[in-house]
């Protein structure tokens, strides 16, 4: 909230001073006709550990005052002097009453210290920041009857204690009551908060305080209130605590109390809620004092009651021990609660003592850790126990509980019996409870899920297992793409190796024997060339043929061996020696050739492989693929189609209710028109009758007149005539 908003107020930074702590103005949180409420901070030292902790200040400030040139010191003009002091000090003693009340309940804020400095009074009290129920009801809509009740009994039996001591609240709503979590035990209670017009009474009935109270909430407000409250009178608050009930249940905020009507409020309460609860809406909200339920405690005994177990409760399965937290749903033949485990600190993960309190003085009260867990921080960079332990574990306890057939005591034991609850039960457990986590343990020694027998009923339950956040999916996601990565590279880095190996073994059989294959060739032809060559000189030498050509003419031939025979057999050798080299040359090539070809083969088969393992692994990568995107597409179209059930139940929900209200108000309008219109002839059936007597009245008086006239006139004849 910007501090612009409001005048004439501390500037944050702005530091006070008392007996024993500095606070520092962080923001204006509020403003009223007697005072300002601030949020401030405060360094303690916890464990000898600095730590900083926020606090809300109120400030009693009045209208019509100023401030110094120092925009902290207050001044007041003389013409408000007396009625400054005097409202001063009834302004402490709010404070005082308040820190005495808020020590008997943790469901009243808790007020820490007040002082003096400024010129004016300050109090100190618990900084709540958990929401208020306004907010949560606009958040989350009507509560059930069960959730009602558990938030509005420890209010009303906190209002309870504050009628105890002659004060009356005048400002009870959803508004004015905050959701706070114990840091200590993780448990969820609503606390009371702004006795800005509250008032105090004396014993014989008198109001006590200076100042008069004057301020109403249209829709818990009743009549009376709109005038001053000059007297004690329970009542005004009883029919704020049945407004905020209804409020809870109907989700909406009731009409003025001028403008509603018993038939309105009958209307607006669900028809599932129980007659003793309906009833005791009803009688609380009564417009008539007289006829409204007196006392407090009145309307707790004319509530259903809470038939759940309360929050807090400890419940033993004889190995392990529940503390309640809430209630996650009801149903007609069990309920459902959140628990933690008994000794768990929901803050760190293990139990730890709390820091003692002062007691409340004129100085100073220090703050339980438990009532501003949300509100502190630590300033080193030492770490806590919270950094470290293991996150608290949540559990779902189901209970068989029956509102129809079952009661439970004060001490949260439960009588009766039902069969169609106990089948119910057992379904519920059969679909809930995997069986095999039953009776096991978990890492940290907490059990798995568990069925036992307590109180007098049924009882399982089963441990909450945290969903990962979306950055711890991001790194496991990674981790397994990294993980599949390196498999498949270890996978194709073989086959590579392969391949490789044999296309550089082929290549070298290839050029190498090629190579070789020209050597033997070549040395081959050198020695027949040789051979060939020494003997053509041996038979040249034995025919007589010389080696020299000689010179023919034109008509002359090559001189021929003079054998002919020989000749010819001299040629065979020749031409057999040949045929031989070429058998030999073609051998040759062909060896090589199958070699070449069996090496290519060998490099096909190992490509060919390599290739199908590739698209083997690209097929299954792909099918995964698939199944992810259909998986993916099948959740996204199930939260889609439970999003537009629930969207359309709920515009069913709000359009039930709108035709509901409006019929309601037609019915009104058309009563208040019959009404009106029956008065309306009622009236002119008066008025017609009116005068119709009085014409007739008329016409009587003229008769009267002329029969007397008519009397007088035959008297005065008779005596004429005598």
């Amino acid at each position: 909230m910007s501090d612009t908003n409001y005048q004439d107020t501390l500037p944050v930074g702005t530091l006070l001073k008392s007996g024993a702590r500095t606070y520092k103005v962080e923001a204006v949180l509020g403003s009223g006709g007697f005072g300002t409420t601030y949020k401030v901070s405060s360094v303690l030292m916890v464990d000898k550990v600095p730590v900083v902790t926020f606090f809300a200040l109120k400030e009693f400030y009045m209208k019509g005052c100023s401030r110094a040139d120092d925009n902290a010191t207050v001044t007041t003009p003389p013409s408000l002097k007396a009625d400054f002091n005097a409202y001063r000090n009834d302004f402490l003693t709010e404070a005082r009453r308040l820190n005495h009340l808020s020590g008997l309940s943790q469901n009243i804020v808790r007020v820490n210290e007040a002082f003096e400095a400024n010129n004016t009074a300050y109090y100190v009290m618990q900084f709540l920041d958990g929401g208020t129920m306004s907010e949560h009801l606009d958040r989350e809509g009507p509560l059930s009857e069960a959730k009602a009740l558990s938030i509005i009994v420890p209010i009303a039996k906190a209002v309870q204690l504050i009628h105890k001591e002659r004060l009356l609240h005048l400002d009870i709503k959803p508004d004015n009551i905050v959701l706070m979590t114990s840091q200590l035990d993780g448990t969820t209670y609503p606390v009371l908060i702004d006795f800005g017009i509250a008032k105090h009474f004396s014993s014989s009935g008198k109001p006590t305080s200076t100042h008069s109270s004057k301020g109403a909430s249209d829709g818990y407000a009743p009549l009376e209130q709109y005038a001053s409250i000059d007297s004690f009178s329970p009542e005004t608050d009883v029919y704020a605590l049945g407004a905020t009930l209804l409020h809870f249940l109907s989700g909406r905020i009731p009409k003025k109390a001028s403008d509603i009507t018993r038939q309105d409020i009958e209307n607006a309460i669900p028809q599932e809620v129980s007659k003793a609860t309906r009833n005791a809406i009803v009688k609380a909200m009564a417009m008539i004092r007289s006829e409204r339920t007196p006392t407090v405690q009145a309307f707790l005994d004319s509530l259903e009651g809470e038939y759940t177990l309360p929050v807090g409760f400890l419940l033993s399965s004889g190995r392990f021990t529940y503390r309640i937290t809430g209630i996650a749903e009801e149903n007609p033949s069990y309920i459902v609660y959140h628990a933690l485990p008994a000794d768990l600190d929901a803050s760190d993960g293990n139990t730890r003592e709390t820091p003692e309190p002062v007691p409340f003085s004129n100085q100073t009260q220090r703050l339980s850790s438990s009532r501003n867990s949300s509100s502190t921080m630590i300033l080193n960079d030492r770490k806590t126990s919270g950094d470290v332990a293991e996150e608290a574990k949540e559990f779902l306890v189901y209970e068989l509980y029956s509102k129809r057939f079952f009661k439970r005591g004060d001490d949260g034991s439960v009588t009766g019996s039902s069969a169609m609850a106990e089948r119910d039960f057992q379904k519920a457990y059969d679909s809930v409870i995997p069986k095999n986590t039953l009776n096991k343990m978990s890492v940290n020694g907490y059990p798995m899920a568990e069925s036992f027998r307590a109180n007098g009923t049924r009882y399982f339950a089963y441990l909450l297992i945290p969903k990962p956040s979306a950055i711890d999916v991001a790194k496991d996601k990674l981790l397994s793409f990294g993980a599949s990565a390196l498999i498949v590279l270890r996978k194709s880095i073989k086959p590579l190796v392969y391949i490789l190996s044999g296309a550089a073994v082929a290549v070298c059989l290839y050029f190498g024997g090629k190579a070789l294959i020209t050597r033997f060739n070549t040395i081959e032809s050198e020695t027949l060339n040789n051979n060939t060559l020494v003997t053509n000189e041996k038979e040249d030498s034995l025919y007589g043929v010389s080696s020299e050509p000689e010179e023919t003419n034109g008509d002359s031939i090559k001189a021929v061996p003079r054998d002919e025979t020989d000749n010819i057999s001299i040629q065979g050798q020749k031409t057999s020696v040949s045929v031989q080299q070429d058998d030999n040359e073609n051998k040759k090539t062909e060896l090589t050739r199958k070699e070449q070809n069996n090496n290519d083969e060998r490099a096909g088969t190992l490509a060919s492989k390599a290739e199908k393992d590739r698209k083997a692994k690209a097929a299954e990568e792909a099918r995964k693929e698939e199944a992810a995107r259909k998986a993916k597409a099948a959740e996204e179209a199930r939260k889609a189609e439970e999003a537009r059930k629930t969207k359309a139940a709920e515009e069913a929900r709000k359009a039930e209710e709108a035709r509901k209200a409006k019929a309601a108000e037609e019915a009104r309008k058309a009563e208040e028109a019959r009404k009106a219109k029956a008065a309306e002839e009622a009236r002119k059936a008066e008025e017609a009758r009116k005068a119709k007597a009085a014409e007739e009245a008329k016409k009587a008086e003229q008769r009267k007149k002329a029969e007397e006239m008519e009397r007088r006139r035959q008297n005065s004849v008779n005596g004429d005539m005598y």
